[in-house]
């Protein structure tokens, strides 16, 4: 079932240069792009119940960047264990392929498709719209990594799992630590 996936999403590349460079586009930066956003978005967002700005209010966005940033970075970190761990081959390794741009590295799981669904999940915490906007835009980078060759589904799959799991481990982490010393 993986390879039939593989095959299917990786035959979508090689046809049109404007598709290859949009799909090259989303597996590279627009997950860089994203990630300014939500840095942007949980530092700035303000709803319109919330009072003006006050030492309570910033010390919320403090606390809201700090359990959504060290929730990606700690599962990107989890996924690179992992991907040494089981040390599977990429696509154009194993077989012959399109390939839009090079990788290096091992691909289970999937580092950027652990990172973003962790991302989403950690921001849909505090801001549910924008946690679902986000987790489409983990599945459009998961799937432009397949098209784009460098990963089968199988690694974007695992990095779906991985991002949740990890994010909900660092919550329950770090508010158990904050309740145990009173800081967050």
């Amino acid at each position: 079932m993986n390879e039939i996936l593989f095959h299917f999403f990786n035959t979508l590349a090689g046809h049109s240069q404007i598709l290859d460079k949009i799909i090259v586009f989303c597996a590279v930066w627009l997950g860089n792009l994203t990630l300014i956003g939500v840095i942007l978005f949980v530092v700035l967002y303000r709803d319109k119940q919330t009072e003006p700005r006050t030492t309570a209010l910033l010390f919320q966005k403090a606390k809201e960047v700090v359990l959504v940033l060290s929730s990606a970075f700690a599962a990107w970190g989890a996924a690179q264990f992992f991907k040494y761990l089981f040390a599977t081959d990429r696509p154009f390794v194993v077989r012959d392929v399109v390939l839009l741009f090079e990788h290096t590295g091992y691909a289970f799981p999937s580092g950027h498709a652990t990172f973003f669904s962790a991302l989403a999940v950690a921001v849909y915490r505090y801001h549910k719209r924008f946690g679902m906007l986000l987790g489409g835009i983990a599945l459009v980078v998961g799937v432009a990594r397949i098209v784009a060759g460098v990963h089968f589904p199988i690694d974007i799959i695992g990095g779906f799992v991985l991002g949740p799991v990890v994010t909900i481990a660092v919550h329950r982490m770090l508010r158990w630590f904050g309740r145990k010393y009173g800081i967050l």
